[in-house]
């Protein structure tokens, strides 16, 4: 035995069943409260460690706790095994000292959780996560929901870079390709100071694998095949590094997807097929001093508007939102007709860094992004090829950050961003443009400290941000117009973490936020296809400005582990779509009206997660989310806000068989109430309460070396006929029937 003054460095690799490694895992010594967290390799450092003998506890979101004793000095580097559990998606909880995280209230799906439900969408991908929702326009348009807010209230970073494209509107759904992603990452609250304007309700993290640095081919291979829909899906990812030029590495992953008319459970959904054609690569270089790299993407999308949407006559229209079956119901095809979409999103980046040395670095980015899109309508004469809106949108950003850690215990992090965004719309659709074409730039500012000591985390931060708005229009005399907008905001945040003890902890997040009004609120005129409404832009509209204040409390002690939020948000000069009285008589057809107003708002609510492990192969799950969304100015409910919702679930895991390595079969129930709390102003009451049950069932085995997994679900199981309150679309049709789902994946 060595003597107890001297210390070493502790490191190994953690793993879950098999042979993937897992970043993002705990490794916690109580008795010396050190700890640290796996990098993106599953490696893990722990320095300066006295020798002896300790207990040590490994942890992993959807795994088992690892409890095991270690000696120190080692001889060789550790390898933990983690077995993989039906277990809630918590905020990350870094025991011991911090590894420079933030103390934002973050959830993150990764690892079996993503593979389980690889084929969604980017919207649907984080519905498993509580207090997230989605705003559906269709079964084939969707947008995540964060505590009733959506669109351009949660901002989307793809691969670091904010994701453009949803100034259009409500309705378009993000341009992402979710098998890009290793790990998806929802923060639950107002995060505008690291990540800029925009940002109220919160920030969907958008984030791929790291490159590898040494020669080894690495793959993944995931192939989706979907009942409704007679979707298909497929997905190939290659990369590898060099030996010859350690450091280098590469990575390129494309994606296919095809599906015809959905259905609900009693007819077909005309005309609401999907084709997608995606691609992403990315190469780069790094050591221990600098690094950086390149990477492209491009996501197509053309997709059906479901076709009963779009009604003739204002007296077809209030037919057909009273009707219980659409107008138009046709036999199952895969042609995608007329009103459709096509979209087009391109996005190149260039990245690097530079350590001057241990406790300071400096990175940047800069981004182009082009983002195309036409929507079809059914139009008479021959133009039916000929597009009604066609909008291209490019934007370039730019970010510097330099991170700074200090020796008493202080780490910093500063930064510059920038903004250049330019709209235009095609001539030649022969309609007066749904948008206007449009400059805009703006720069941010900002600086977060944090602070760890013992028990505590504290976490501070300010930033500065300028927008520019310069609008080209015509007006009603087809006299060209340029108003011009100057936004600028302050915004704060704070955050504090207590762990009373090794299973319980509470954490404080108080922020303001700001968002200037978008093009689309200030100056759409006319219908949007999409929706299948017309929108009244309103030119008067300023800035919102929110804050949010969100207490979350944390317990992890076998057999239990527990999660609630409790939040209150106030947003001044809430923007809000309301609708009119009566729909509106086009030469295009009827459709309803919404028009943009503000109200002054404030919002509260709950989401609670609980787990309970009942056998060491059983465990039950519950959920439950609540948003309680008011109209300070009317003293009314606040219009489109999801219902309470409570889910629970029962899964059995078996780990390592002979063959089979892992396997399990999951049941799991989701009842949606009734949207009561609404202000009445609405072309059709809101929807009744519904329940839905959802069946899972798979394994994972070897085939000649190749992890290999394959898994079959069933979603809404028992057919279930409804409608959700959050689906633009509810007007005229039920939502989606019984869909099997069948996955299988492969990893070499």
């Amino acid at each position: 035995m060595q003597a107890q003054s001297e210390k070493y460095n502790l490191s190994g690799l953690v793993f879950d069943e098999g042979t993937h490694l897992l970043s993002g895992a705990t490794i916690f010594i109580p008795e010396l409260q050190l700890g640290a967290v796996s990098d993106d390799k599953g490696t893990f450092i722990i320095k300066e460690v006295p020798a002896g003998e300790y207990k040590i506890t490994v942890r992993y979101l959807g795994y088992s706790s690892l409890e095991t004793n270690v000696k120190i000095p080692n001889d060789a580097p550790l390898e933990f095994h983690l077995e993989g559990e039906f277990h809630l998606l918590n905020e990350l909880t870094v025991e011991g000292k911090p590894v420079s995280i933030a103390l934002e209230n973050r959830e993150t799906i990764s690892g079996e959780s993503l593979q389980k439900i690889r084929g969604a969408s980017l919207a649907e991908s984080v519905t498993s996560i509580t207090g997230v929702t989605m705003l559906q326009t269709g079964p084939a348009i969707s947008k995540p929901v964060i505590h009733g807010l959506h669109s351009n209230r949660v901002l989307i970073l793809n691969n670091g870079v904010r994701q453009e494209g949803q100034q259009w509107g409500t309705e378009h759904a993000p341009e992402i390709d979710p098998f890009t992603a290793q790990k998806l990452t929802v923060i639950k609250g107002a995060a505008a100071v690291r990540y800029g304007s925009d940002a109220v309700a919160g920030v969907l993290l958008v984030e791929p694998p790291e490159l590898p640095e040494s020669e080894n081919l690495q793959g993944e291979v995931n192939l989706v095949g979907t009942s409704n829909g007679r979707q298909g899906i497929a997905s190939v990812m290659l990369a590898n590094g060099s030996d010859k030029l350690p450091g280098l590495g590469w990575r390129v992953q494309s994606s296919a997807k095809k599906a015809g008319d959905f259905h609900a459970p009693n007819y077909e959904l005309t005309n609401t097929g999907v084709q997608e054609v995606n691609f992403s690569g990315e190469v780069g270089y790094k050591n221990e001093k600098w690094g950086g790299s390149f990477f492209y993407s491009l996501f197509t999308s053309e997709l059906g508007i479901l076709r009963s949407a779009h009604i003739g006559s204002t007296t077809d229209l209030l037919d057909a939102i009273e009707r219980e079956r659409p107008f138009f119901i046709e036999d199952f095809s895969y042609e995608i007709n007329n009103p459709k979409q096509d979209i087009a999103h391109q996005l190149a980046k260039a990245k690097g860094f530079y350590n001057f040395n241990e406790k300071s670095k400096l990175s940047f980015h800069i981004a182009q992004q082009v983002n195309s899109r036409k929507e079809f309508d059914i139009r008479r004469g021959g133009r039916s090829n000929r597009p009604a809106i066609d909008l291209r949108l490019q934007t370039l950003t730019a970010e510097l950050i330099w991170e700074k850690y200090h020796d008493n215990n202080w780490n910093g992090t500063f930064g510059i961003t920038w903004l250049d965004q330019k709209n235009r719309n095609i001539p030649g659709t022969g309609v007066r443009p749904l948008i206007p074409n449009y400059l805009s730039n703006g720069l941010g500012v900002f600086a977060i400290e944090n602070y760890a000591k013992n028990k505590w985390e504290l976490e501070f931060g300010a930033r500065f941000d300028y927008r520019r708005l310069e609008v080209f229009r015509f007006n009603e005399e087809d006299e060209l117009e340029t108003p011009i907008y100057n936004f600028t905001n302050f915004s704060v945040s704070g955050s504090a973490k207590y762990r009373f003890n090794e299973s319980l902890q509470y954490t404080v997040n108080l922020a303001t936020a700001f968002r200037p009004p978008n093009v689309s609120e200030l100056f759409s005129e006319g219908l949007h296809h999409g929706t299948a409404t017309i929108e009244e832009g309103n030119e008067n509209l300023v800035t919102e400005k929110a804050f949010k204040w969100i207490n979350t409390f944390s317990y992890n002690k076998a057999p239990f582990t527990f999660t609630t939020n409790f939040y209150y948000q106030r947003i001044q000069d809430f923007i809000y779509q309301e609708p009119l009285s009566e729909p509106r008589l086009t030469i295009r057809g009827a459709f309803p009206v919404f028009a943009y107003q503000q109200t002054d708002a404030r919002l509260a609510g709950l989401d609670a997660d609980l787990a309970v492990k009942l056998h060491p192969n059983v465990t039950f799950e519950s959920r439950y989310s609540m948003v309680r969304a008011r109209d300070l100015t009317r003293g009314a409910p606040l219009i489109f806000m999801p219902a309470d919702r409570f889910e629970n679930g029962l899964r059995y895991n078996k780990q390592r068989d002979e063959k089979i390595y892992n396997w399990f079969v999951q049941l799991n129930t989701a009842y949606v109430a009734e949207q009561t709390r609404v202000p009445g102003i609405d072309y059709t009451p809101p929807p009744e309460s519904y329940f839905l049950l959802n069946v899972q069932a798979g394994a994972k085995f070897k085939i000649n070396e190749l992890d290999t997994g394959i898994s079959v679900s069933v979603n809404n199981a028992l057919n279930t006929t409804y409608r959700d309150y959050l689906n633009r679309f509810r007007y005229y049709a039920d939502d989606l029937g019984r869909n099997i789902i069948l996955r299988l994946h492969a990893n070499f």
